[in-house]
């Protein structure tokens, strides 16, 4: 391996955990294939609401998602997924009129909300990589190689699994080969 500073490193093994949409991955392994599953997540800050003590999330029928958690005394953070994006500003205001149509929870999130908050609207990609997740002594792993639109930490699971099962393998004493080819038949219908 060849670092930006142009030392090299000898390794039995080289492990990519470089994140959704790495362009040293796509290098490597060339662009991934977006699965269709895409998500639209709304972010923004609000009055915390006396009524809230604790994390409290909802999941409405499909492509619709909110999640709104006590950040401070004062505060709390909101993130609203919903499957297509809005027509018109992202705002406050807009983001209000969108929970106006979901149910009594969401119109209670929205009558607090101020329509001057600043909101922020990020569009989140599934994909998953073509099999296998290796090239000679590189590995792709976590959204490298599965990128999962989070719905509430599932993305972040994925990697953690990952992880696990690659310690099981290393522990196993397997010879490289060996180890590469079980951990993407352990891993292949999981991330699917």
């Amino acid at each position: 391996v060849t670092v930006g500073t142009g030392r090299v490193f000898d390794a039995d093994m080289v492990l990519l955990a470089t994140g959704a949409e790495s362009p040293l991955v796509s290098a490597v392994f060339g662009a991934a294939q977006p699965t269709g599953m895409q998500h639209i997540w709304w972010h923004t800050l609000l009055p915390r609401p006396a009524w809230l003590d604790r994390s409290t999330w909802m999941a409405g029928s499909v492509g619709r998602r909110l999640f709104l958690v006590p950040v401070g005394m004062t505060h709390a953070g909101l993130a609203v997924v919903t499957e297509a994006a809005p027509h018109g500003p992202v705002d406050a205001s807009a983001l209000r009129r969108l929970l106006n149509h979901w149910g009594a929870l969401p119109r209670r999130i929205a009558a607090a909300l101020d329509p001057a908050a600043p909101t922020t609207l990020r569009r989140v990609a599934s994909s998953l990589r073509d099999m296998p997740w290796h090239r000679g002594a590189v590995l792709c792993v976590g959204a490298s190689a599965h990128a999962i639109a989070p719905p509430f930490g599932q993305s972040a699971a994925q990697a953690l699994e990952d992880a696990v099962v690659l310690g099981e393998l290393v522990a196993a004493g397997l010879e490289r080969p060996q180890l590469l080819q079980q951990f993407t038949q352990r891993r292949r219908e999981r991330v699917r």
